[in-house]
C-alpha cells in the first residue's frame, strides 16, 4: 500500500472539514485541496486531500459549486465545525477578545454609564442613557465583527409593575392603565362597560396581586387564581381576573412595543461581504426581513430559552435555515443573553435575562473570534446593568 493511501486511513477527516471552513471564512472562494494540501500542513498530497473532500462532499458536509471549482462548507459543515471542532478536544481553539477589542466594547458601556451618572438619578431606567448604551453596544459588535450588531430588551421580564387601573371612558370602554416603578405607562382599550363602584373594587384586587410583578409573572399570577375553584363562584373576582388576562393579551400582543426593544446596527456590513454584493434580489430580500423586526426578535427570544449550538461562553449559534425564514438562509446567528430582570423569579428562584445579543451575519463568518466576542460582552453589559439598577420600563 502506498504511503500516501495509507496517510488516507488516518488523517481524521475532520481537520481537512476545519481547514476547508477557515481557508473559506477567509476567503469567500471555493476551496481547493491543492490549497488545503500546502497551506495547511497536513502530511499529505493534494490527491489525498482530494478524495477526503469527495467524501465530505457525499456525507453534505461540502458542496462543489461548478465542478471546475473547489468546494465550499455546506450548512451541515459549518454545524459540525461550530459543534465538534470549535473546542480545544476539536483541535480549533476560540480566540479570546483582544484588549484593545475589549477596550471599545467597555469605553461605549462607560460613556452611557458617565452620561447617566449626570443625571442624579438612583439607576438607568428607560431615559436616553440607557438606549444609547444598547445603541452603542450594537454599534461596537458591528464594527468590530464586519457583521451587524443587535440587541433585544425583553419588555415582558423587565417592565414591573407599580399599579394598575382601569378608568371609564365613556358607556363603551375603559381605559387600562399599567404603570411600572419606573413611571413608565402602557395604556390599552377594552370594550367592556362597568359601573364604577365594581371598578372600584376591581382595581383595588388586581393591585393587590399585581404590584411588583412582571407582566410575564402577572399573566401566570392570573392564570394561577382562575384556576382557584372559589375565585369562579365570586362574580366581581372573576371578572376583575377576566379582566386583567384581557388587558395583559392587548399589552404584550402588541408588536410596535416589542420593536421598541430592538436595537439593529451595521446592517449595511452584512450586504457588502462577498455573498451578497451585486445580487440585488437577495439583498432585497435580506433587507425587506431585516425590517420585519419580529422575526429577529423570534431568533433573539430562541437564544433566552434555549442552548443553542455549541454554548461556549454562554453564547449560541443558529443557521438561516433554522429561522424559517427563507431570506434568512445562509445567515449565522451568534446570541448571547445578558444580566438579570427585577423580577420575583421562575420556580426555581433563578431570575431571567435582561434579553438577548448577538451578532448577524453571512454563514461563513468566523466563529472563533465572533462567539467569545459575544459572550463577553453579554457578560460586561450584564454587569453593568446589574450596577446600575437596571430596568427597562
Amino acid at each position: 500500500m502506498a504511503a500516501d493511501e495509507r496517510s488516507k486511513r488516518v488523517l481524521p477527516s475532520s481537520k481537512v472539514l476545519g481547514a476547508v471552513i477557515e481557508e473559506y471564512i477567509m476567503t469567500a472562494l471555493p476551496v481547493g485541496s491543492r490549497t488545503i494540501a500546502l497551506k495547511y500542513s497536513l502530511g499529505v498530497s493534494a490527491a489525498t486531500v482530494r478524495a477526503v473532500m469527495a467524501e465530505m462532499e457525499e456525507a453534505g458536509l461540502l458542496s462543489q459549486p461548478h465542478t471546475s471549482a473547489g468546494r465550499v462548507p455546506t450548512e451541515a459543515g459549518f454545524k459540525v465545525y461550530v459543534k465538534c471542532l470549535l473546542n480545544p478536544e476539536g483541535g480549533i481553539s476560540p480566540v479570546a477578545p483582544t484588549e484593545a477589542h475589549k477596550d471599545i466594547l467597555k469605553g461605549g458601556c462607560t460613556a452611557a454609564r458617565l452620561n447617566h451618572a449626570g443625571t442624579g438619578d438612583a439607576g438607568i431606567s428607560s431615559g436616553r442613557s440607557a438606549e444609547a448604551l444598547l445603541h452603542d453596544t450594537a454599534k461596537n459588535l458591528s464594527l468590530l465583527t464586519s457583521c451587524a450588531g443587535v440587541m433585544f430588551v425583553s419588555r415582558k421580564v423587565n417592565f414591573v409593575i407599580k399599579n394598575i387601573k382601569f378608568v371609564a371612558m365613556d358607556s363603551n370602554g375603559l381605559i387600562a392603565a399599567l404603570v411600572s416603578r419606573t413611571g413608565a405607562v402602557q395604556t390599552k382599550f377594552i370594550r367592556l362597560a362597568l359601573e364604577p363602584a365594581a371598578l372600584d373594587r376591581i382595581n383595588n384586587y388586581l393591585n393587590s396581586i399585581a404590584g411588583g410583578l412582571t407582566l410575564t409573572e402577572l399573566r401566570d399570577r392570573i392564570a394561577s387564581e382562575m384556576r382557584d375553584e372559589k375565585n369562579l363562584y365570586d362574580e366581581l373576582m372573576s371578572r376583575a381576573l377576566s379582566l386583567g388576562a384581557l388587558a395583559l393579551e392587548k399589552i404584550e400582543g402588541d408588536e410596535p412595543d416589542a420593536k421598541d426593544g430592538l436595537y439593529l446596527e451595521g446592517m449595511a456590513r452584512v450586504f457588502e461581504q462577498p455573498e451578497f454584493a451585486g445580487d440585488a434580489e437577495k439583498m432585497r430580500g435580506l433587507f425587506a426581513a431585516f425590517q420585519e423586526k419580529s422575526l429577529l426578535i423570534k431568533i433573539l427570544d430562541k437564544g433566552m430559552e434555549d442552548g443553542g449550538l455549541a454554548p461556549l461562553g454562554g453564547a449560541h449559534v443558529y443557521f438561516g435555515s433554522e429561522c424559517d425564514v427563507k431570506e434568512f438562509e445562509g445567515l449565522g446567528f451568534v446570541t448571547a443573553a445578558y444580566g438579570q430582570a427585577p423580577s420575583s423569579g421562575d420556580a426555581l428562584g433563578v431570575n431571567p435575562p435582561f434579553g438577548t445579543l448577538g451578532v448577524v451575519g453571512p454563514i461563513r463568518m468566523d466563529y472563533s473570534k465572533i462567539i467569545p466576542l459575544v459572550g463577553y460582552t453579554a457578560g460586561l453589559l450584564g454587569g453593568v446593568l446589574g450596577d446600575a439598577g437596571f430596568c427597562w420600563g
